[in-house]
């Protein structure tokens, strides 16, 4: 373990060969921004797991790109740590985590593939939703033609009803006017006009039906 750290029998990267005119910066930044990105790739993918993992077909793929970017990112860093601190010993080994990485992620994608090519596109997910919004649509449009329907159907009630309580006040009043027949011949024919009035009107109640 003490050897993995040693650095005493290398050199540094800029010992070996001519990396003068700028070359030396350029490589180190060209490294130094790569490892940047391959830092914060992961972040993005583990706040997505942890607030998506249950929705995300094979969620464990997400965690394999996790360790491969991430281990990748610091091989990257190597490259530009080689020029200050020759340790190969060290340096090789994370060659290794990150061949190791990418390995098994290039073996694991094709079962990937297979699982999320099962679960539904997001243009036929986007479909079926608008599918179920446009029947909630018409459901509630549905829903209130019948309550209009029922709401015509009580005034309906309520205004036969009405027609009904009237005619049976004209029955009423004309079996009362029956009753006082019995009476002088000018109270009679008064009564009789009465009761055919009524009558009629019982009549014009039962012809707006």
């Amino acid at each position: 373990m003490k050897d993995l750290f040693d650095s005493s029998a290398f050199f540094t990267r800029d010992f070996c060969g001519d990396w003068s005119g700028g070359l030396a910066f350029a490589h180190q930044a060209a490294h130094g921004l790569t490892a940047i990105s391959y830092f914060a790739i992961p972040i993005w993918i583990l706040l997505i797991y942890r607030s998506r993992h249950r929705d995300i077909p094979a969620n464990w793929m997400m965690l394999l790109f996790f360790t491969f970017i991430l281990s990748c990112g610091v091989g990257h860093l190597c490259n530009v740590a080689v020029f200050y601190w020759p340790a190969y010993r060290l340096f090789t080994l994370i060659d290794w985590v990150v061949a190791a990485a990418s390995v098994t992620t290039v073996v694991l994608f094709p079962r990937f593939m297979r699982e999320a090519a099962a679960y539904p596109s997001w243009t036929l997910f986007a479909k079926k939703v608008k599918q179920l919004e446009e029947a909630l649509a018409e459901a509630g449009a549905a829903k209130a033609k019948a309550e209009a329907a029922e709401r015509r159907l009580g005034e309906m009630i309520d205004e036969r009803n009405q027609q009904i309580a009237e005619q049976s006040a004209l029955i009423r009043e004309l079996r009362h006017g029956m009753k006082n027949l019995e009476g002088p011949i000018v109270n009679q024919r008064e009564i009789i006009l009465a009761l055919q009035s009524k009558l009629e009107e019982i009549r014009k109640i039962g012809r707006s039906d």
